[in-house]
């Protein structure tokens, strides 16, 4: 498997995938990554679920509304997208209602990365949503943006153990994984680890790795 970076968000939904739809996610990235080793532009927009991030942190700031920060987005957008982004709104602002305390952004920066040893891969952990509550306590949370498929506690449990590895100096009650849209937080405090999670990381990996394989291997000849 050729080196290569990939977010724990991408990670997370290409591990709970079956092989054959794995198959169509991984595609477009090893498309990507051949194109660049040849110096060719990438194919594909950029990443849209970042801009809505960066809006939810100016709505929680008080520097914008929400509701139509999206719907400027959406004017700006493939038609396609909306949908996704309205989810992703009504989501997000039924959450935040939906908290026992009031929060305001916390002046942190969390940021990670793990690099498994057996295996040529760049995990990167960033993105952080950092809160403060009213009790003081701060909240770091990572986005699970994906509509299909859901975040699992299995996964949710997974991801966990990778954030502590890229983050190993962040307390532990302060890590959470938020699942948009789904409304859903975890953390290590209902969801305890189980001491099998590096095998089932290893098992997983083994599985992205051996698609993007044979993926790089098919799409390189074809472009020779």
């Amino acid at each position: 498997m050729s080196e290569y970076s990939i977010n724990l968000n991408k990670l997370l939904q290409l591990f709970a995938l079956p092989d054959g739809k794995m198959r169509g996610k991984v595609r477009p990235d090893v498309q990507n990554f051949i194109a660049k080793e040849k110096g060719q532009k990438e194919e594909g927009g950029h990443h849209f679920h970042l801009p809505f991030w960066r809006d939810l942190k100016f709505h929680i700031a008080g520097h914008g509304d929400l509701e139509q920060m999206t719907k400027d987005r959406i004017a700006q957008s493939p038609v396609y997208r909306a949908r996704l982004y309205r989810l992703l709104c009504d989501s997000a602002l039924e959450w935040l209602r939906g908290l026992n305390e009031k929060v305001s952004l916390a002046a942190i920066k969390v940021k990670g990365t793990y690099i498994p040893a057996d295996f040529e891969t760049k995990i990167k952990v960033h993105t952080f949503l950092s809160l403060k509550t009213g009790s003081g306590a701060i909240r770091s949370l990572y986005p699970y943006f994906s509509d299909e498929p859901g975040l699992t506690e299995e996964m949710a449990r997974l991801g966990l153990w990778i954030m502590k590895k890229a983050l190993p100096d962040t307390p532990e009650d302060q890590l959470f994984i938020y699942d948009i849209l789904r409304k859903k937080t975890y953390s290590l405090q209902d969801t305890a680890f189980l001491g099998n999670e590096e095998a089932l990381f290893e098992h997983h990996m083994v599985r992205v790795q051996l698609m993007w394989d044979s993926l790089y291997t098919e799409l390189s000849t074809n472009a020779a």
